[in-house]
C-alpha cells in the first residue's frame, strides 16, 4: 500500500516537471514571437504620429495593412490578385509585378478610370529610379479594384482588390507617404536587430545630411555607393549660395527629417522631408527617397531623387531644389522686413491722408471688395475729406510668403476723432518689378 502511494507521488512530481518545463519553453517561444517584426517595416510613424503600411505577399496572393508606431500591428488583411507571370517585374509588357518598395502618387475615382479599374486606382512610383539603375522599365503600376470576379495572379503587373476591399483600404493611405512592399513573402526579424538597423540608418542619414550643410564634395560623394553616381551639376552653385547663407546668418541649417525606413531584401529605403533654415524660417525643399544597401557592415547610397517637391511655379521647377529653395530661403529673410517696413508706410501715410505714398503700396493688380484700384483711392479720398483726424497703428505682424507671393497678418488699431475700431487684417502682396506691393486687403472685427 505505502509502495503504491510513494509510486503515485513519483509520476504525479514527473508529470508537473514536464508541464512546468513546458511552460517554460512556451513562454520563452511566446517571447521570442512577440520579439519578432515583420522584416520590412524598419521604421514608421512614433507613439504620437502611427504611419500604415501595405505589404503585399505575391506568393500566397494576401495584402496585409499595418499600423505602425512604435509598435507593429496587423490591421486587416484581404486577398489580393498580382501579375499573371511570377517573378519580379523587369520590363514593359511582362506581366509581372514589381517588387521593392513604393508610394502612391495619385488617387482615381471610378468616374476617372475604366470599369475595369474598379470604384477606385492608385498609381505608384515605379519604376523609380533604384529600378532604372537595374535595368528595369514599365510603367502604370496601381493598386486598383475590379468589376471581375477576383482570380490569382490574373493582372498584367498591378495589385488588384475586390472593390468593397479597396474602399475599405483607401482611408489609410496618404499619397506621397505610405508605402506598398511588394514581395514573395514576409519575413521577420528580431526587434532589437530592426531597432539596429534604424539607428545605424538615422546616424547615416545625418552624417549625410551633415555633409550638404557644411560639408566638402567629397565628403558628400563618399557616401555614395561606387555604382551610382549622382548628378552634382549643382553643387558648385550651392557652395555659392550655402556661404552666402552662413555668413549672413548663424542660424542656417539643413535638416533631413526621416519620415519612414522599409527594406526590400538587402536595400532599405528612407523617406525623408529636407528643409532649411535661417532666422526663424524655414523652407521645404521636398520629400525625398533614398536608397541605401548595407554591405561588410557599410551603409551607401544606391539611388535618390525627390518623390514630390513643394515648389510648383514652372519657371523653378528646371532649378535645383536644394538650389533654389537657398534663394527663397534668403528672399523669405529679405521679403519679411520690406514687408514690415511696407506696412508702416502703409499706416503712416494712412494717418497722415498722403494720398500720394498711400497708393504706391498698391498694385495697379489690386481688387478688393468689389474694388479696383483705382475705385479704392476714389473710395479713400472720401473718407479723408469725410473725416477729420485720423491715425491708423499696426501690432503683431506675421508674414507668411512664397515664390513672389506673401501674406501678413495684424491687429489693426483705427481711430478717427473720438471713434474707435480693432481688428484683424490681412494683407495680400505681389513681387512686382523687384518690389512688394498689396494686391488684396481684408479686414475683420476682433
Amino acid at each position: 500500500m505505502l509502495k503504491n502511494v510513494f509510486l503515485g507521488f513519483f509520476i504525479i512530481c514527473i508529470l508537473l516537471f514536464e508541464a512546468s518545463c513546458f511552460a517554460a519553453v512556451h513562454k520563452k517561444t511566446d517571447k521570442v514571437y512577440i520579439a519578432k517584426n515583420p522584416q520590412s517595416i524598419v521604421y514608421h510613424g512614433t507613439k504620437k504620429q502611427k504611419d500604415y503600411v501595405i505589404v503585399v505577399e505575391k506568393e500566397i496572393q494576401q495584402l496585409t495593412l499595418y499600423l505602425s508606431g512604435g509598435t507593429v500591428k496587423k490591421i486587416a488583411r484581404f486577398k489580393c490578385s498580382t501579375g499573371k507571370v511570377t517573378g519580379a517585374k523587369n520590363k514593359s509588357g511582362d506581366k509581372k509585378t514589381p517588387e521593392g518598395v513604393y508610394f502612391f502618387t495619385k488617387k482615381f475615382k471610378n468616374k476617372y478610370i475604366s470599369d475595369i479599374y474598379g470604384i477606385m486606382a492608385f498609381p505608384t512610383d515605379y519604376p523609380n529610379i533604384f529600378d532604372k539603375n537595374c535595368g528595369k522599365n514599365g510603367n502604370a503600376i496601381w493598386l486598383h479594384g475590379t468589376n471581375k470576379v477576383l482570380k490569382n495572379f490574373d493582372s498584367n503587373g498591378c495589385i488588384v482588390l475586390e472593390d468593397k476591399n479597396i474602399f475599405k483600404i483607401a482611408s489609410y493611405i496618404e499619397l506621397n507617404r505610405t508605402p506598398i512592399i511588394l514581395i514573395d513573402r514576409i519575413s521577420y526579424k528580431e526587434s532589437e536587430q530592426i531597432k539596429r538597423s534604424r539607428r545605424e540608418i538615422t546616424a547615416f542619414i545625418s552624417k549625410w545630411s551633415k555633409s550638404l550643410e557644411t560639408g566638402t564634395y567629397h565628403e558628400f560623394l563618399d557616401r555614395y555607393s561606387d555604382k551610382y553616381a549622382p548628378e552634382i551639376y549643382w553643387w558648385n552653385r550651392w557652395m555659392k549660395l550655402r556661404a552666402g547663407l552662413k555668413s549672413e546668418y548663424s542660424s542656417f541649417g539643413f535638416t533631413t527629417r526621416i519620415i519612414s525606413i522599409s527594406a526590400y531584401k538587402d536595400i532599405f529605403v528612407v523617406l525623408a522631408d529636407q528643409i532649411l533654415t535661417a532666422k526663424g524660417k524655414s523652407v521645404e525643399i521636398g520629400r525625398k527617397k533614398i536608397y541605401l544597401s548595407f554591405k561588410n557592415g557599410i551603409y551607401k547610397i544606391e539611388g535618390d531623387e525627390f518623390l514630390t517637391t513643394f515648389h510648383k511655379n514652372k519657371l523653378i521647377q528646371k532649378e535645383k531644389p536644394v538650389n533654389i529653395s537657398a534663394v527663397m530661403l534668403k528672399q523669405n529673410i529679405e521679403a519679411e522686413a520690406e514687408i514690415v517696413k511696407l506696412i508702416g508706410k502703409w499706416s503712416r501715410s494712412w494717418s497722415s491722408k498722403n494720398i500720394v505714398k498711400y497708393k504706391s503700396c498698391y498694385s495697379d493688380n489690386f481688387f478688393s471688395k468689389g474694388k479696383n484700384l483705382n475705385a479704392w483711392i476714389k473710395y479713400k479720398k472720401k473718407l479723408n475729406i469725410r473725416y477729420g483726424k485720423i491715425n491708423v497703428a499696426v501690432k503683431k505682424i506675421v508674414v507668411e510668403n512664397s515664390y513672389n507671393k506673401a501674406t501678413a497678418r495684424f491687429i489693426q488699431i483705427y481711430r478717427r476723432n473720438a471713434y474707435k475700431e480693432v481688428g484683424r487684417k490681412r494683407l495680400v502682396f505681389n513681387y512686382e518689378n523687384g518690389k512688394w506691393k498689396i494686391v488684396e486687403e481684408n479686414w475683420s472685427k476682433l
